[in-house]
């Protein structure tokens, strides 16, 4: 019986971010690409996520936000969450720490550190 991938839900509004991640991770996991964190709540209700890698600046709600609003389907279904953004400073970092997620990696970003630690948190 073949096991199925499991599924990481990337939210990012990058276009091209979005398919070198999707290609980088193709053989370990199944991507479901989100565009905009309103994307990303649909997929969240409809799939079995495994883990969240979720960029900060998206249009209309950014990461934050996603991440109060939809606090309770992320932390009652155990999706660790891993956050990437442009912003350097401290209270990102606070911010990230404060909601939770399990890594924070600075853009332009090292895919192979990404999928590093998503392996070491979900395998």
């Amino acid at each position: 019986m073949k096991r199925r991938k499991p599924v990481l839900l990337h939210i990012e509004d990058d276009a091209d971010e979005r398919d070198v991640f999707a290609r980088m991770a193709r053989g370990r996991y199944q991507v479901a690409a989100a565009a905009t964190a309103e994307d990303a709540e649909t997929a969240l209700a409809e799939k079995k996520i495994a883990l969240i890698v979720l960029d900060l600046s998206l249009p209309l709600m950014n990461g934050f936000e996603f991440l109060a609003k939809n606090k309770k389907k992320i932390s009652g279904k155990k999706i660790p969450v891993i956050v990437t953004t442009g912003f350097t400073s401290e209270s990102v970092q606070q911010l990230a720490t404060a909601h939770d997620c399990r890594a924070l990696f600075i853009k332009p970003l090292d895919i192979h550190a990404i999928l590093g630690k998503i392996q070491e948190l979900i395998g």
